[in-house]
Order: structure tokens, then C-alpha cells, then sequence
């Protein structure tokens, strides 16, 4: 799943968010020892140029938060980047690279829902 978060193709990130998500609401401990890694590479495709693979990244750290329960520990080290790229996205402030709005439908309400359930981890 890293080499995968990590690939150069859009469709192919956006996919392995998919399915990380899933997999952090059904099979959690699948992804657990990876799960540093895993959360770096979302927060790192939380990019408006790419709005399925943002998409993807954005609900999957917002199931990765759910599991987390009250164990913050993972996504600590994440936090301050995350807050600040899901805020610029509901703010409506994230830009493609010519400077212009980015309005991805469905990305404002799945970054509000990860905010809230980054706040309650």
C-alpha cells in the first residue's frame, strides 16, 4: 500500500485511499504498522489538482480518525498540516497551479467531517 500511496499516477492514488479507508472502517489492524506512512502520503495528495485522489485522501483519514478512538498517536505528527490544508479547502482557498478556485463537489463536505472527527481523536 505505500509503494502505491506514493505513485506518480493520480487514478492509482486515488484508488489506495479508497481502499485504505476502507480498511480502516473493516479491517483496521491490516493497515495499523503502516499507518504513519499511510497518513503522510494523504495529507501530501490533499491537492486540489488532483480531486479524486484529494477526495479519497480526505475521507480516508477521516475513517483512519474514527478508529483512532481516543490514540492520537498516529495522527499527531499530521496534525497541524492537515488542519491547515482542510481549512484552506473550506474556506474555499485552495487553488490550481494557474491561481485559480478549486471547487471539487463533495470535497468541502468530506473535509468538514474530517475536521470534526480529527477534532473528537
Amino acid at each position: 500500500l505505500q509503494n502505491l500511496a506514493e505513485h506518480i499516477i493520480p487514478g492509482v492514488r486515488m484508488s489506495v485511499f479508497a481502499l485504505i479507508g476502507d480498511l480502516a472502517r473493516q479491517a483496521p489492524a491490516l493497515i495499523e504498522a503502516g499507518l504513519p506512512n499511510l497518513l503522510s502520503e494523504a495529507v501530501k495528495s490533499i491537492d486540489p489538482t488532483h480531486p479524486a485522489a484529494c477526495n479519497n485522501a480526505v475521507w480516508a483519514i477521516g475513517e483512519v480518525c474514527v478508529r483512532c478512538g481516543e490514540n492520537s498517536g498516529p495522527l499527531t505528527p499530521h496534525a497541524p498540516e492537515l488542519v491547515q490544508r482542510l481549512i484552506a479547502m473550506l474556506m474555499g482557498n485552495m487553488l490550481d497551479d494557474d491561481g485559480d478556485p478549486v471547487t471539487v463537489p463533495g470535497l468541502a463536505e468530506n473535509a468538514a467531517t474530517t475536521m470534526g472527527r480529527l477534532a473528537s481523536v
